[in-house]
């Protein structure tokens, strides 16, 4: 991943975490582990683009073979258990080895890990 465009200011890309083509063939997704706001977060980028939504990827009210988790406002991406635990493992290991309290305060819900 050369160049992501659209980066929140402030936002500085480590690493990605996962790149995954999306069931419709359309979009390439990747998530990227950033340094964000003074903690490491993930980030997800639809085409090379930053999308805005949560810091780790939320629980599906309903789950389904496919989808467990989702990160995203618009459009919503779906995430397995699998790439769900990878992605959450990423970020909070990052955080704990640097010594930084992880606070996901986005949205309506506010998780304290």
């Amino acid at each position: 991943m050369s160049e992501l465009l659209k980066m929140p200011e402030g936002m500085v890309l480590e690493k990605v975490i996962l790149s995954k083509t999306v069931s419709n063939g359309i979009y390439q997704v990747d998530v990227a582990l950033v340094l964000h706001k003074k903690q490491y977060e993930a980030a997800l980028f639809l085409n090379r683009q930053y999308k805005p939504g949560p810091p780790l990827p939320r629980p599906l009210e309903k789950p389904s073979e496919v989808a467990t988790h989702w990160m995203s406002v618009r459009p919503r991406i779906g995430f397995t258990e699998e790439e769900a635990t990878l992605i959450s493992d990423e970020v909070l290991s990052e955080n704990r080895v640097k010594k930084i309290t992880f606070k996901d305060a986005w949205g309506p819900e506010q998780d304290d890990f």
